[in-house]
């Protein structure tokens, strides 16, 4: 009795987009922390992307566990064990950095602000990039810590848009919508790829107990003709 093509077609299926996600988190952590452009800093630290970078090694091996696990039949039962366990452990690593961008948004404008008026976070470059692509200058009016820009030349009759401190929440929440989504993308794949693994696991536990009981048959009828 082997196990049912569907059941094992649907998790190898549902596992490489489980990868996919694990790859997305690499990738997009790589990309951000190696250039921290000023509407990523605004609802990602440091940290944050490095916790998606170890969430995405995470999966990587797990989903290599769960394919060596669901490729040898009875005999490596254990590893889809292993697999269910590492994916629930990620489940709750992603609930943790959805509730960890959340408590940030509560902080963003205070931490924004400490960006704009230390030099040694955000230069001069940096400020006069955000200034120009959200169309604002200075920080808390369109004069407080304002850089020179194409959007904003030094010329003080120059009339200059808002600050860059009200343009943060549209900015923000923008990205974090995203984020936000993205997340719970994620999580709702990795609860579909554990409830597949659990089906898995009770369908080899199943081919288990008959091969079993078919072992059992035939000594019995080996015994019997002897």
């Amino acid at each position: 009795m082997a196990v049912n093509a569907k059941i094992f077609l649907s998790f190898w299926f549902l596992n490489f987009l489980y990868l996919a996600t694990g790859i997305v988190l690499i990738v997009l952590s790589v990309i951000w922390l190696s250039n921290m452009q000023a509407d990523i800093i605004l609802v990602l630290t440091p940290d944050i992307l490095k916790s998606g970078l170890s969430v995405g090694a995470i999966i990587a091996g797990s989903w290599l566990i769960g394919s060596v696990g669901s490729s040898f039949h009875v005999k490596r039962q254990a590893a889809l064990y292993i697999f269910s366990y590492l994916v629930i452990l990620v489940i709750i690593f992603e609930i943790l950095i959805g509730g960890t961008l959340w408590f940030n948004s509560l902080t963003s404008k205070h931490r924004f602000a400490s960006y704009w008026y230390d030099d040694s976070v955000w230069g001069p470059s940096q400020k006069a990039k955000f200034q120009d692509e959200f169309q604002c200058c200075g920080f808390a009016n369109n004069t407080d810590f304002r850089v020179s820009s194409t959007l904003c030349p030094d010329n003080p009759a120059h009339r200059a848009p808002q600050g860059c401190g009200a343009k943060l929440p549209s900015v923000a929440n923008g990205k974090l919508i995203t984020l936000y989504t993205a997340t719970f993308a994620f999580v709702i794949t990795d609860c579909i790829i554990l409830l597949s693994s659990i089906i898995l696991i009770q369908a080899r536990g199943d081919e288990a107990r008959f091969i079993r009981i078919r072992q059992k048959q035939d000594y019995g009828a080996t015994a019997y003709r002897s």
